[in-house]
């Protein structure tokens, strides 16, 4: 779907599973809200999401998968505390990435199982949980 003036765009807690294009090559948007109910990230085509600022995650996800992510031009990512895995590749080349915001503690953010490559080619940012900051 390409669509034109979409800044914001909340998929509602209601919704289980986006199509394969439903959020392909959007331009204007700015932020993407995942809600509660979506299970997968392999819908987002976060590439060709150019103007893409922020990107929040629902508690739903708790594997971001190989190339889930990748390059995808947000600089805010806020995932949640359900995250229990980050595949290599998951957030690779996301070359605009100042802030990872991950809503658990820096003990549960370093429980999650991180695959060798998980972040190869993205920025230097910062993970910030609800107890303290690390730095990449």
């Amino acid at each position: 779907m390409k669509c034109h003036g979409v800044e914001t765009l909340i998929i509602p807690d209601s919704i289980t599973e986006i199509g394969s294009t439903a959020i392909y090559n959007m331009d204007g948007l700015k932020e993407l809200v995942i809600g509660n109910g979506v299970k997968s990230l392999d819908c987002i085509s976060a590439s060709t999401l150019k103007n893409l600022q922020k990107l929040t995650i629902g508690s739903g996800i708790t594997i971001i998968e190989k190339y889930d992510l990748m390059s995808c031009n947000a600089s805010e990512i806020i995932l949640p505390k359900s995250i229990k895995k980050l595949e290599a590749s998951a957030m690779c080349y996301c070359s605009n990435l100042t802030a990872i915001r991950y809503e658990g503690t820096v003990a549960e953010w370093n429980a999650i199982e991180k695959e060798s490559g998980w972040d190869n080619g993205s920025n230097n940012y910062t993970v910030y949980c609800i107890d303290g900051e690390i730095k990449k």
